[in-house]
């Protein structure tokens, strides 16, 4: 029975199913740092090497360039931990990025031809980001929260850290944690940065596309990541290549902001405004008992930091880390430990909040080169042939390249290789894309 089950290809969209929501829902379903998709990964990949049809499509989507190119780049993190500052920071690195190639391939083996791709993305894509924006919303606008949430008063009870409900008689601490929706992601820039790739294949002058748009957008205001918004405004400048009519989303995109400024209330646009997860961080670490001191460090560390200082002070300092190593890189899973030596200017902030340049470091030059090569030739691709989807597609490349700015690493945010695996199957399954939420 067992063997019948594993050579039946009629199985193979449950584990399919299975093996993308999980990718999705990511850290949303977790104990402590065990997912759930640690935990379905286990029958999905006894599944796709015992199925003689699904080992047969591993095998030839092995030979793909960009697969070869993400397999060269663990192989030099594996080399690049020789000289790593830590050993067990480089082995879960690469463990880390080991899952990741996993799932741009088991991507690739279940979206192997045009139907499986078109019934992925309406059957499992679709209904999971309509879930994301509505409660999203819920979370932007009442005091719900998913349970394993940084805003939850509940993400004890499954292993996770509280940082904020001891805070929470801060006012501004308050108004931030009330209306800063993150759903799954814990934090609300990754959730932004997520769902803003589902905008370019609902950014139509249609009814029905416009009661989707909207609420999407609100969800990524009230995200506030200002990073985000420009990004997003930007790629409609492109998509304008094919259809003129996409840059009067630029207009109607600021006039939705305005109306979000105009009718949320004070408190939360005085929040919004300020970087005050960088201050929670902060205050958290050195957890002074006085609580007017608390008050008083809050208001002090909103007057002296800002996100974009911190960036560029990470930034600097691992172009300097690069440099410094004559480009070979310092060892993966060295970054952020040697982030901390600048920790005292960046608010104990070490994530390098710019993935590209997080995984050069780590792995040296060449590693930088070749994810040059992976997006340039993804690029090329859905450029090659000017269609709508493949500009909406290429709009999704766009939002994913530039967005890592605006996370503080995607190096373990699994989505991140998720979306990378829808955009690169229709390259090794040389099937085209059309229409993909129309049909």
């Amino acid at each position: 029975m067992l063997k019948n089950l594993i050579n039946s290809n009629k199985y193979e969209k449950y584990f399919g199913i299975m093996f993308f929501l999980s990718c999705l829902i990511s850290a949303g379903v977790s104990y402590g740092k065990i997912y759930l998709f640690h935990i379905t990964i286990v029958p999905v990949t006894v599944y796709l090497f015992l199925n003689k049809s699904s080992r047969s499509k591993l095998k030839s989507i092995l030979t793909n360039r960009l697969n070869l190119a993400f397999i060269s780049i663990l192989l030099i993190l594996i080399i690049s931990a020789f000289w790593a500052v830590s050993y067990k920071a480089a082995l879960l690195y690469i463990i880390q990025y080991i899952f990741g190639i996993t799932i741009i391939l088991f991507s690739q083996v279940f979206l192997h031809n045009r139907e499986q791709f078109t019934y992925y993305v309406k059957k499992v894509l679709f209904p999971f980001f309509l879930f994301l924006t509505c409660f999203g919303l819920l979370e932007a606008s009442t005091s719900v929260r998913w349970p394993i949430s940084a805003y939850s008063d509940f993400n004890e009870l499954f292993g996770r850290e509280n940082l904020i409900s001891n805070l929470r008689e801060i006012e501004k601490i308050k108004g931030y944690s009330d209306a800063s929706p993150a759903v799954f992601y814990w934090n609300t820039n990754h959730l932004s940065y997520l769902l803003v790739m589902f905008v370019p294949f609902i950014a139509k002058w249609k009814l029905k596309n416009l009661l989707l748009l909207v609420p999407t957008l609100i969800v990524l205001f009230f995200s506030g990541s200002k990073i985000i918004i420009m990004i997003l405004l930007l790629s409609f400048l492109i998509y304008s290549i094919k259809d003129r009519l996409k840059l009067l989303f630029i207009p109607f995109i600021f006039a939705l902001m305005a109306s979000c400024i105009l009718i949320a209330p004070d408190s939360i646009l005085a929040v919004k405004t300020n970087e005050v997860w960088v201050s929670i961080t902060n205050i958290n670490i050195r957890n002074p008992s006085d609580g007017n001191l608390l008050q008083e460090e809050l208001a002090s560390d909103l007057d002296k930091s800002s996100s974009g200082a911190m960036r560029k002070e990470l930034f600097l300092y691992d172009l300097q880390l690069l440099k410094a190593s004559n480009f070979i890189g310092i060892g993966a899973g060295s970054v952020e430990i040697r982030n901390k030596e600048i920790s005292y200017k960046t608010n104990n902030i070490t994530s390098t909040h710019n993935y590209w340049l997080e995984i050069t470091l780590a792995g040296g030059a060449l590693v930088g080169l070749i994810y040059i090569f992976i997006l340039y030739s993804l690029g090329k691709h859905y450029l090659n042939k000017i269609t709508s989807t493949n500009l909406e597609v290429f709009q999704v490349l766009f939002l994913l390249t530039l967005g890592v700015i605006s996370v503080s690493s995607c190096h373990y945010f699994i989505p991140f290789y998720l979306v990378l695996g829808f955009i690169i199957s229709p390259i090794s399954g040389k099937y085209p894309i059309q229409n993909l939420l129309d049909e």
